[in-house]
């Protein structure tokens, strides 16, 4: 039975049919009325529950992440300035520009110091890293080897971070009996400097 057969149908009409066709009658227009109410409305609503309870879980997760970070927020602000402690003390030892000068005076001062003489003194072109630039100063010295090595001690005890490379030693005139021996060193001394407008702040 089809829908315009359905609407032909008068209640005079439906009263008078036998019992399985009103039953029959009765199935379709259940059948219809819960395919209408499924479509319509159903599915409409799952849907809509669907991306609520999608939404739901989101915001429940964010909050759980918010609420973890909130709890741990004074472990991080201990650990952020326990960093910034840490970075001021690597800072003390990378002297900014002005001071870089008077490190330059340091240096020859502390060779005169452990007793050597110095041949040439000369600061290269500094050397430009992330946070930080290179400033190699090409030395030759002149002296005895326990001068020498007083002169190393000096530097790895100063305040700044200063590394020696390139140490080339050599006796002068050659060993002579009862003489004590005369280096003639020459030696790469490399100091860093902070730079001030690489993005850190002490």
């Amino acid at each position: 039975m089809t829908l315009a057969d359905l609407q032909s149908l008068n209640v005079e009409k439906i009263a008078k049919l036998p019992l399985t066709q009103k039953l029959l009658i009765l199935g379709g227009l259940l059948i219809l009325i819960s395919g209408l109410y499924f479509y319509f409305f159903y599915v409409p609503k799952a849907k809509e529950l669907s991306a609520r309870k999608d939404e739901l879980s989101k915001l429940e997760s964010e909050r759980i992440t918010k609420k973890a970070t909130a709890d741990n927020l004074p472990i991080f602000q201990k650990e952020i300035q326990r960093l910034n402690e840490k970075l001021k003390r690597a800072l003390v030892k990378l002297p900014s520009r002005a001071e870089i000068d008077q490190l330059l005076i340091e240096i020859p001062v502390k060779a005169s110091e452990s007793g050597l003489e110095i041949l040439s003194f000369k600061p290269a072109g500094e050397v430009r890293k992330s946070f930080y630039a290179e400033v190699p100063i090409s030395i030759t010295l002149q002296g005895r080897y326990m001068d020498t090595a007083s002169f190393f001690d000096r530097l790895a005890n100063m305040p700044r971070i200063v590394q020696v490379n390139n140490i080339n030693l050599k006796p002068q005139g050659g060993k002579q009996p009862g003489r004590e021996v005369i280096l003639d060193a020459s030696i790469i001394i490399t100091t860093y400097r902070f730079l001030e407008d690489a993005g850190l702040t002490q």
